[in-house]
C-alpha cells in the first residue's frame, strides 16, 4: 500500500524560507502538478506587486493572486493564516477575526476555523465559519499530536492509534 501511495499520490513539501511569491508558487505547481495546493502561513508570502510582506495591501494582492491560481490551475488552494484573539467573539473564530486583511473573507470560497475544546487538549472544534455554498456548521475532531491522529471524533473508537490495544 505504501508503494502504491508513492506512485499514485506523491506528497511534495516545498519550503520557502526566503519568501514565496505567486509566480514562484505557480512555477512549482506547474512542475509538480498537484491535485491540491496547501500554503501554510500565507502571511509569510512576498507580494510581487508591492514587494511587501504581511501588510494589508500585500495580503490582499496575495489572496487575490491565489484565487486566480486556483482558477487557472483548476485545483483547490488551501491557505492558512492567523486569527486575532482580540477580534474573536466569545472565543469563537469568525470571518472578522482573521488577521490583517478582509481579503481572506472576500476571496475565500470556504473559511474554516479551528478552536480548542475547553479542558481537553486532544480535541478541537472544526467550524465552517463562512462558505459560498453552505451554512455554518461544526464538528468535534480528535487532535492528538502524540499519536498523529487528526480525524472525526467518532472514528476515535475504531482508530488503532486512539484506542488502547487491549480494547481493539
Amino acid at each position: 500500500m505504501l508503494e502504491e501511495m508513492k506512485t499514485s499520490h506523491p506528497f511534495h513539501l516545498v519550503d520557502a524560507v526566503n519568501g514565496l511569491t505567486i509566480d514562484s508558487l505557480v512555477a512549482k505547481a506547474e512542475q509538480l502538478k498537484p491535485d491540491i495546493l496547501f500554503v501554510d502561513g500565507v502571511y509569510l508570502m512576498l507580494d510581487q506587486v508591492s514587494g511587501d510582506a504581511n501588510t494589508p495591501q500585500a495580503l490582499t494582492n496575495i489572496t487575490r493572486g491565489l484565487k486566480r491560481v486556483a482558477q487557472v490551475l483548476n485545483i483547490p488552494v488551501v491557505i492558512t493564516t492567523q486569527t486575532l484573539l482580540w477580534k474573536m467573539k466569545g472565543g469563537k473564530v469568525t470571518a472578522d477575526s482573521i488577521g490583517y486583511s478582509s481579503s481572506f473573507f472576500q476571496d475565500s470560497d470556504v473559511i474554516l476555523g479551528l478552536e480548542p475544546v475547553e479542558a481537553d487538549d486532544k480535541r478541537r472544534t472544526l467550524r465552517v465559519v463562512q462558505a459560498r455554498n453552505c451554512g455554518p456548521s461544526d464538528e468535534t475532531i480528535t487532535w492528538d499530536w502524540d499519536t498523529g491522529c487528526f480525524h472525526d471524533e467518532s472514528k476515535s473508537y475504531t482508530c488503532k492509534y486512539c484506542t488502547p490495544w487491549s480494547a481493539v
